[in-house]
């Protein structure tokens, strides 16, 4: 069986969800099933060796933890190209736990739902 390669050409992008010190997040949607996911694209050229490794260890821990848990985003694949490291996620319509802690503006959460 051939495995599958992912590339960037394999994904169309649609907007941008956010920015952080290292990379970018787009929403994403795959050509081949017009499934949607999110990709955070995180520029290697020019940053430094140790952040290149915890961009690493990023992908291999997301990869660990998130196999199984309903809870956890869920890690679909990682690719290099053009000097970024491109990983690509679930994507969570209703936002993320932070998005849904700022709309409840204030409000704990209840000890089952923790």
């Amino acid at each position: 069986t051939a495995e599958f390669s992912p590339m960037r050409s394999d994904f169309e992008f649609q907007q941008q969800l956010g920015r952080g010190s290292f990379g970018v997040v787009y929403k994403v949607v795959r050509r081949s099933d017009r499934q949607s996911f999110v990709c955070k694209e995180i520029i290697l050229q020019g940053i430094s060796q140790k952040a290149r490794d915890e961009a690493n260890q990023e992908v291999k821990l997301l990869r660990k933890v998130s196999s199984g848990s309903r809870y956890i985003v869920q890690y679909i694949c990682s690719f290099l190209e053009e000097e970024s490291l491109h990983i690509i996620m679930e994507f969570c319509e209703r936002g993320d736990l932070s998005d849904y802690l700022k709309k409840r503006d204030g409000l704990l959460l209840e000890e089952p739902t923790i």
